[in-house]
């Protein structure tokens, strides 16, 4: 493919504009010609013409024009899930396309699915292609994406091709417009069909089921079948992950249906799953279908408590309410959305944030932002700032922040750290000095004490108003003990601890767990009993003898103590994980003075709570109020005992007080604490409405259609909040297309049920709602097989290429006759360089063809040049005789001036040497010359 000059093109064509200085100069050279031979003064006025074009079209932006020598290819792979089975003919295809390509030519391999990748990038000298290394998510096709990568990957220099594998079958993006948009970018598109349909394959296309029951009707499941061949096997029916019924069936070769009945489910969402297993078929991943319903009742609501029995008063309290109501463990949270949509509202009492799973407290947080649940905290020694909700999402959903207000009268602290040797000496100084970090962060009010695990304690406990003499006896211990039992020095500490007027007590034991296990029982007695006096007990295990039993028994102790538990692999870690207990358990969390609490808010909450009984309280958790919360209850100290907030779509209530007795003992022996309780849990959970929504929901490219509808309501917004299969939260509005009708697409990446949330809103109050949960079961590459042939044709069309018989073809068919601009700016600059001399030269110095021989011999044999006289110009050497003969009939009586001493006048003297009359002529001569110059420019 030989470049071939194609012509000009000009990036700022304005500054052609200044090509009408050239007409100018012509003028101006005959009006005013030079004094130079008519040859070399037009040989001069072509020269500084040139020099003055080039500038211009330097300005201008002209770029030459040519078409590429050389092409690159670069070959689209789909390796999305429909071509699962089609990965060995896709490879060998590429291997054919990169054998086939010219020398001077370039190759690169693009994987694509739902994502693209680089296989191989685009180079002159590519690696031998073997097979796929990358492995995109095999759940949607984008072919659009994949051809946008590919086509920016090409350098310039290069015609531009790329070979789309594929089988047609997009389900994200618009492929189509994205070709025709290449094309016009000079970009070649060819197709190679790949993808063969399975002879055998049966899949579930459909589950049909109501997305809403009343309590006590029988729930109809309608499931959809299709089948390319007669397949015998079986289906069977999950409800809540239990079977239900399993039938045996023949498929006849298209589509069929089965229906089942399922009578008396309980309040709440329930799962539904069918599975289908014939023989013969090809794909399994197709062979389910889910669906979800949610049978309408009195409101469920999960109590989570972080102790087990933490959540009993509250329990009892809600189920006086009319509520349905479910505890457990914290840690047994759900964190699927399944489980999830089962509840209307979720109670949280003192629980710590580590004792969660992963993503449940966003999960939690979500279901309350984006589908309008309900959700109470009760305080206790782990729960807000002492139990780590800093920063979490649960943080985001309530009414209170986790920051300290900045008080003068800060409450003391005392803290015991019980330590013991890590097994290394080195080591041991690791941890010491890890305990004059924490010591560091204490106040002059505070109080510290460290045991040694070998006499007792190796700094008593004290004010910290000396920190380099606590410092100077940290550092000069001989070293640690082992102790056999950690019993005789938490006694240790817990005794001093009790001695202090303190209002927070707190032990710190650092060790690796290697204690007499039989002495588990008394230990645990002791931790609890200092628990029952307030005083906390914390834990930092560190695991140096590999041992999960010794961190089991570290863990229990913090659990028993109501303390943190951290665990480390090395001493090395042990300072970072002091400094974040000290940030946690040694701050002043707690107000544990009897107070009141003053009714700070006329709000809807507190209707029906008897509050002129109200009784005293004897502590909370400090916390600060958020800006657009409020505040029903305030402490003397003005902080927020009880504070309500609307979050997103649903409302969060924070009652940083307890529900166990530890400051409500006074409180839960009073009816008031049933009503509060319950009336707290009321005010959150969702409130019904007139009219109800209904959802529709329809799988489609990466996510699905949503149609809502409802009442007519002129003005009125429809949003929906969404939590997906991995616990992230979603929201948008969708647009009306008819009276009542709503309609929108909702982007899902990833397979399972999808809870939502649909509400109908006007002027800030609701005019519908209802829920509902969406399932996509399998993804959308396992529902259609085959290629679409009319499709593959039709992009091979909008990119002007063709659909390939085989890859090699694609390096025979022509390119697209698109050039390749080159900036000319600094070639043009560098020509103005090198013609400026010579404009110069030509205008001021004259030389015979035997000298500017003479001189070019020299420059080429890089020798000195010899001696040249420069010849005057004919024009100057006829003034010059013009001059000479003047002189020489000038009259007798005209004085001479001389340069020279002063003397009288004389006659002329004989003529002087031509050394001496030289000088005079020449002078003569630029006076004359300069003179005609001045009365040209005046006149």
């Amino acid at each position: 493919m030989p470049a071939v000059g194609l012509g000009l093109s000009v990036l700022r064509p304005v500054f052609l504009l200044l090509l009408l200085v050239l007409p100018a100069m012509y003028l101006a050279w005959r009006a005013w010609p030079p004094p130079l031979a008519r040859r070399r003064s037009r040989l001069t006025l072509l020269l500084r013409a040139l020099l003055v074009a080039l500038l211009v079209f330097a300005l201008a932006g002209v770029r030459v024009s040519t078409l590429p020598q050389k092409r690159a290819v670069v070959a689209v792979v789909d390796l999305s899930g429909s071509l699962r089975a089609d990965s060995a003919q896709q490879e060998q295809a590429v291997r054919s396309l990169e054998a086939a390509r010219g020398a001077a030519d370039a190759f690169g391999v693009v994987t694509f699915a739902h994502d693209a990748s680089v296989e191989m990038p685009v180079s002159d000298h590519p690696e031998q292609f073997d097979t796929f290394q990358t492995k995109p998510d095999p759940n949607f096709t984008d072919l659009s994406g994949a051809l946008r990568l590919a086509s920016g990957l090409i350098p310039e220099g290069y015609a531009r091709q790329l070979v789309l594998l594929t089988d047609g079958l997009q389900n994200l993006g618009d492929a189509a417009s994205t070709v025709a948009a290449l094309r016009a970018e000079g970009v070649r598109v060819d197709l190679l069909a790949v993808g063969t349909p399975p002879t055998s394959e049966a899949l579930v296309v459909a589950t049909e089921a109501p997305s809403e029951l009343r309590e006590g009707q029988t729930l109809n499941v309608n499931v959809r079948l299709r089948s390319t061949v007669e397949a015998a096997g079986t289906l069977t029916l999950f409800v809540d992950e239990q079977e239900v019924t399993s039938r045996t069936l023949t498929l006849p070769a298209g589509t069929s249906a089965q229906s089942f009945e399922v009578p008396n489910l309980g309040v709440g969402l329930h799962p539904i799953r069918v599975e289908l297993q014939v023989k013969p078929d090809t794909y399994a991943d197709n062979n389910v279908g889910t669906a979800a319903v949610r049978v309408l009742g009195r409101p469920t609501v999960l109590v989570l408590e972080g102790t087990a029995g933490e959540g009993v008063n509250v329990q009892a309290a809600l189920e006086t309410t009319g509520v349905k109501v479910e505890r457990r463990l914290s840690a047994q949270a759900p964190a699927d959305t399944t489980t999830l949509g089962r509840y209307d509202g979720i109670v949280i009492v003192d629980a710590a944030a580590d004792s969660f799973p992963g993503g449940s407290l966003a999960a939690i947080a979500a279901s309350v932002k984006e589908l309008g649940h309900g959700l109470v905290t009760i305080g206790g020694p782990t729960s807000y700032g002492p139990g780590g909700w800093q920063g979490t999402p649960l943080e985001d959903a309530l009414p209170v922040r986790m920051d300290l207000p900045n008080r003068k009268d800060k409450p003391k602290v005392a803290v015991v750290l019980v330590m013991e040797t890590m097994e290394d000496p080195r080591a041991d100084q690791v941890v010491l000095g890890a305990a004059e970090a924490v010591i560091d962060k204490l106040s002059p009010d505070d109080q510290v004490g460290v045991t040694d695990g070998i006499r007792g304690f190796l700094v008593p406990l004290q004010p910290v108003t000396d920190k380099k003499a606590i410092d100077q006896k940290l550092e000069s211990a001989s070293g640690l003990g082992d102790p056999p039992d950690y019993g005789e020095f938490i006694s240790m500490a817990g005794d001093a601890l009790l001695k202090t007027d303190a209002p927070l007590k707190h032990i710190v034991v650092l060790g690796d767990g290697d204690a007499d296990y039989q002495a588990q029982t008394s230990v645990r007695a002791l931790i609890e009993g200092l628990r029952a006096k307030q005083v906390t007990t914390s834990t930092v295990g560190v695991d140096v003898h590999g041992s999960q039993p010794n961190m089991a028994f570290m863990q229990d102790m913090a659990t028993w103590g109501g303390g943190r538990f951290f665990q480390s692999n090395s001493p090395s870690q042990v300072p970072d994980l002091f400094l974040k207990e000290a940030q946690v358990s040694l701050r002043p969390w707690f107000e544990q003075d009897p107070f009141f609490p003053k009714v700070s808010s006329a709000g809807n909450l507190l209707d029906g709570v008897p509050l002129d009984a109200f009784p005293q309280l004897g502590g909370y958790v400090v916390s600060t109020p958020k800006p657009a919360s409020e505040v029903y209850f305030t402490s003397p100290k003005q902080d927020p005992v009880l504070a309500a907030w609307t979050y997103g779509a649903g409302r969060a209530v924070a009652w940083t007080s307890d529900s166990n007795g530890i400051w409500t003992a006074g409180l839960l022996r009073s009816p008031v604490s049933q009503s509060l309780f319950g009336h707290m849990l009321m005010w959150t959970l969702p409130t019904a409405t007139g009219d109800r929504l209904a959802i529709e929901s329809v799988p489609s490219g990466d996510g699905f259609d949503l149609t809502v509808r409802g009442p007519e309501t002129s003005g009125a917004v429809l949003s929906v909040g969404l939590v997906t299969p991995n616990l992230e939260s979603l929201s948008q509005d969708l647009v009306a297309t008819g009276p009542g009708t709503w309609k929108g697409h909702v982007q899902a990446g990833d397979v399972g049920t999808y809870l939502v949330h649909a509400t109908l809103a006007k002027g800030g109050s609701t005019v519908a709602a209802s829920d509902a949960a969406v399932s996509l079961p399998y993804s959308p590459e396992y529902l259609v097989f085959g290629r679409d042939e009319g499709f593959l044709r039709q992009l091979a069309h909008e990119g002007s290429g063709t659909v390939l018989s085989s890859a090699a073809l694609a390096w025979k068919q022509p390119s697209l006759p698109v050039p390749i601009n080159s900036e000319v700016f600094w070639f043009l600059l560098i020509a103005v360089a090198c013609l400026w001399p010579l404009d110069i030269a030509m205008r001021r110095l004259t030389l015979t063809p035997r000298q500017l021989g003479g001189l070019v011999r020299a420059m080429v044999t890089l020798r000195k040049p010899e001696e040249i006289e420069l010849a005057a110009p004919e024009e100057l050497q006829r003034l010059r005789r013009r001059v000479a003969g003047m002189r020489r009939r000038r009259p007798a009586g005209i004085p001479t001036v001389m340069t020279g001493t002063a003397g009288p006048a004389s006659d002329p003297s004989p003529a002087p040497s031509a050394a001496a009359d030289a000088p005079t002529d020449e002078e003569s001569l630029s006076a004359r010359l300069l003179e005609t110059k001045r009365r040209r420019g005046s006149g």
